[in-house]
């Protein structure tokens, strides 16, 4: 089943609500998303062939016993409190048939109806390892897994990605609306999602996008509370199934000083569930976002 509701994106669990590389909080983590309504959570779950999230014998390198394995563990845990997880997998190309491989492991290994390639920077200008990867996906992903892609704000500003070879195989796209810099996320959200409609026209895909916000500090830059209502609030309107932001651990890191009012924010915010969409044509859906542009801009 795809994601619907409020989530939250994981990259390092043992930097969660005090918790150490030796130490998960796994029941803290698990309540302060219940509490907060959060209805599922992307975890990263693989890092090219190696598992992530996980208690290496010789931490902190790579290799060596898995003495814990955290990802397994809060999975069992979010579940039984009814959150989704999803694995994600940042892929690198070096080894495309083994990423794939180890894709498919972390699927096996959590039970996941739902799997995220995160492929960025690393998969420019390879299309063929990208076609080996999603490859090894068909052959090998467990039946039924609904396939998305953490992918790039703005495709058209990177024309070197393999888009249609990543995106020809997913059933949703979450797209990095990192308005970082600035500070109006309803005007990116709309370009990028006017970009993927016309992406996804391109190469005669209609799947469902799944944004993601920011939630964290970078310099003297800061996500602001009227950023993150604005982004919500904008979701809600255009109908979308989900939205999640960038990450839970920035958001509620010590050093983050509007990270408390942040979450509060979004632990507040009432989520509503959006009716089965229309059908429109690629030009209806243009339409809908320039007059959503329109009335931000002008009140119309």
């Amino acid at each position: 089943m795809l994601p619907t509701g409020k989530g939250m994106y994981i990259w390092q669990l043992w930097r969660l609500e005090g918790s150490t590389p030796e130490v998960i909080q796994y029941d803290k983590i698990v309540q302060v998303a219940v509490d907060a309504g959060i209805t599922h959570v992307y975890i990263k779950a693989a890092a090219g062939t190696f598992l992530y999230n996980v208690r290496w014998g010789n931490y902190p390198s790579w290799g060596g016993m898995i003495l814990e394995d955290y990802v397994v563990k809060i999975s069992k845990k979010f579940e039984a409190a009814g959150i989704q997880v999803i694995p994600w997998h940042y892929i690198f190309g070096f080894r495309p048939i083994d990423e794939a491989k180890m894709s498919v492991r972390r699927v096996e290994q959590l039970g996941s109806e739902v799997f995220v390639i995160d492929a960025e920077a690393q998969y420019k200008d390879k299309p063929q390892e990208a076609s080996e990867y999603v490859a090894g996906l068909l052959k090998d992903m467990p039946m039924g897994v609904k396939i998305g892609h953490t992918a790039y704000r703005y495709p058209v500003s990177h024309p070197r990605f393999p888009w249609h070879e990543i995106l020809g195989i997913c059933d949703f796209v979450n797209q990095q609306v990192y308005w970082e810099g600035a500070h109006n996320p309803a005007d990116q959200l709309n370009r990028s999602m006017e970009q993927f409609y016309d992406l996804l026209d391109e190469i005669d895909k209609d799947i469902p996008q799944h944004p993601i916000g920011s939630a964290y500090r970078k310099g003297s830059w800061q996500v602001t509370e009227k950023d993150l209502q604005e982004f919500l609030e904008r979701g809600v309107q255009l109908g979308l199934p989900s939205i999640s932001l960038w990450s839970w651990e920035s958001m509620r890191a010590s050093d983050n000083p509007v990270g408390e009012k942040l979450w509060d924010l979004y632990a507040a915010f009432d989520w509503k569930e959006p009716a089965p969409p229309p059908v429109f044509t690629h030009a209806e859906k243009v339409e809908l976002l320039w007059d959503a542009h329109e009335e931000l801009h002008h009140g119309k």
